[in-house]
């Protein structure tokens, strides 16, 4: 009986070392060697944002400590929450001689407590990329980066999984892919003429993207490099009838940025505007299918009440341009009526490089091994 005792004893011993081997071999190959932890510390708003996207810059010189060579690729990359539970995340572009550019769903932004995540690389088993997630929990339809340029099929997928992808045409005169400080790879049109041209083509943003009038935001960021006339040139602009009558978007009028939404005249968004002026960020919200409201480099600057008809009218989602030479960047349409702090804290992720601080990088000790002999 004694020695049934302690065969039990040992078998127990032996099944829990074992068990207990195995899972920190699971736990060493799941973790990664090498991690950052991130503080959103560029936020300013009063309320929380829920699943906000932020832009994490990776290079050697935002994140001390780091090195490509110390990863496999950006599949090597991931990001993970306080309790450690892997956050949905895009790598926009990997660059190993210079900078480059992820984008990380946040579950909550807030100034009361800073919020804190982790980057981690060099991991012995490939993370699980959940890319898309970035942007359809905070209820993005369209996501446009502005990076791709093939000249064969001249288009721009969507990030956000629903593929609504933009199709260049060929009088776009498109000249590729540019890099940028700011939003990573752009992408850079040259328009010499003062007429309007057809440049590009969505699907449906109406009936394909089901746009919710009673609330939608349109935003993106472009950059103004030369004028080729005093008329208007439009740089970003959605026809929204076949007969190209009502439109939304963004144009310049003897210099002067502006925008409109239906027949009525454009309104001034800034005045002076100038290619020294850089990029800017630009926003058009739509509240009760009536409010228009504009928005310049995150800040509210007017507001007109339109025809509500206007927000019932399909639309050929024609983005069409003229008389302009300049760079287009992370175009996003988004189906709710975001609020003032989104908006502004989309302008502030990407202006403020201080809106993500990394701290230094950290390698981690080897896991626990146990060794049976």
């Amino acid at each position: 009986k004694e020695y049934d005792n302690m065969r039990i004893a040992f078998t127990l011993l032996i099944s829990f070392i074992s068990l207990t081997s195995f899972s920190a071999e699971r736990v060493r190959a799941l973790k990664p060697k090498y991690t950052s932890k991130m503080t959103v510390a560029g936020y300013t708003g009063e309320s929380t944002l829920t699943n906000f996207p932020v832009a994490v810059r990776i290079s050697p010189s935002t994140i001390e400590g780091f090195s490509y060579d110390q990863c496999k690729g950006q599949n090597d990359i991931s990001f993970s929450d306080a309790n450690g539970m892997t956050l949905p995340y895009e790598i926009e572009s990997w660059n190993t001689g210079g900078e480059s550019l992820a984008w990380v769903s946040i579950p909550e932004v807030t100034t009361n407590t800073p919020t804190t995540f982790t980057m981690n690389w060099k991991h012995s088993m490939e993370p699980q990329l959940n890319s898309t997630s970035v942007w359809i929990n905070a209820d993005y339809k369209g996501v446009w980066h502005m990076n791709e340029y093939d000249a064969s099929e001249l288009k721009q997928s969507d990030s956000t999984g629903n593929g609504f992808t933009v199709n260049y045409t060929a009088s776009s005169r498109a000249s590729g892919i540019a890099d940028s400080s700011l939003v990573g790879k752009t992408f850079y049109r040259k328009f010499d003429k003062t007429t309007v041209e057809l440049c590009a083509t969505t699907p449906n943003l109406s009936s394909a993207m089901k746009m919710n009038w009673d609330g939608c935001v349109l935003s993106g960021w472009a950059y103004y490099a030369t004028y080729g006339a005093k008329g208007q040139q439009h740089f970003f602009w959605v026809n929204t009838s076949s007969g190209g009558s009502y439109y939304w978007g963004i144009t310049t009028q003897s210099y002067v940025l502006r925008s409109k939404f239906g027949t009525n005249g454009g309104e001034i968004l800034g005045t002076g505007l100038s290619p020294e002026k850089g990029w800017f960020h630009w926003a058009i919200r739509i509240k009760n299918k009536t409010l228009r409201q504009y928005f310049l480099n995150g800040v509210l600057v007017q507001e007109k009440t339109m025809n509500a008809q206007y927000a019932t009218l399909s639309t050929t989602s024609e983005w069409t341009c003229g008389g302009v030479t300049g760079y287009i960047g992370e175009v996003r349409y988004q189906n709710v009526a975001a609020s003032d702090d989104w908006i502004k804290a989309e302008y502030d992720s990407l202006i403020n490089k201080e809106f993500i601080v990394a701290s230094p990088a950290v390698r981690r000790p080897d896991a626990l091994q146990f060794i049976i002999r």
